[in-house]
């Protein structure tokens, strides 16, 4: 999982690079508390992804 402010462009499908390791965004959650309407961060469930070199 890896979350992200809620200003972030994340898409299903985005690749994401860390700790030089490739990982594919699977879902996307945005998080919001009841009273309020405005997101408040946006968390990813990620799956392993491997480089592929052409």
């Amino acid at each position: 999982m890896a979350w992200f402010a809620p200003t972030e462009d994340i898409s299903k499908g985005d690749i994401i690079i860390a700790d030089d390791e490739y990982f594919r965004v699977r879902r996307i959650t945005k998080a919001r508390t009841i009273d309020n309407p405005t997101i408040q961060f946006i968390k990813t469930e990620l799956e392993k992804w491997k480089q592929v070199v052409s």
